[in-house]
């Protein structure tokens, strides 16, 4: 599930030398889907980031986070909550884009794992806590004194891309 090309060729690379067949989805391949929910289902891996990696992990499939911007690896029971707060985005996408990191990805696929992860994905990544953060977030925004003010937001954006890139 992609919305970048230039990390397509290592992926169907890596997904040749171990004999998986590899099917392309979202933008940047011409697919999509309108029940993306169904057909994850015939899917044990998919390559994704980001929402669509969410979405990949809740149905139940393992993920390799990945795209044309890094690598960050197979997501599982060790490092879900830590990726989850970063949204599975490019704050952990650390390494380099390589076959070699795909098929040691690859190699690491566990289905307890993923089931494990895609219980996790259900509880904190659905409607109920969707809209709970989204209320809370909303009150803390409208306890505040303070009316904001361009200076603020500037420097709470650049606090947050520093957070990014360390």
């Amino acid at each position: 599930m992609t919305k970048n090309f230039d990390h397509q060729a290592a992926v169907r690379q890596a997904c040749a030398k171990n004999g998986i067949e590899l099917d392309g989805l979202g933008p940047a391949t011409g697919r999509f889907s309108h029940q993306l929910e169904q057909d994850l289902l015939g899917y044990d891996i998919v390559f994704a980031t980001a929402r669509m990696a969410i979405e990949a992990a809740a149905v139940g499939c393992a993920v390799v986070v990945c795209d044309a911007r890094g690598f960050a690896g197979l997501l599982n029971t060790a490092n879900m909550q830590a990726w989850r707060r970063m949204n599975l985005g490019v704050g952990v996408l650390a390494k380099p884009m390589t076959v070699e990191n795909l098929m040691d990805a690859i190699s690491r696929f566990d289905a307890g794992h993923a089931a494990a992860v895609s219980a996790y994905f259900r509880r904190v990544a659905g409607d109920a806590h969707f809209v709970e953060e989204h209320l809370r977030i909303y009150s803390q925004a409208m306890q505040t004194d303070e009316a904001p003010n361009f200076d603020a937001r500037f420097l709470a954006t650049a606090s947050w891309m520093k957070r990014l890139v360390s």
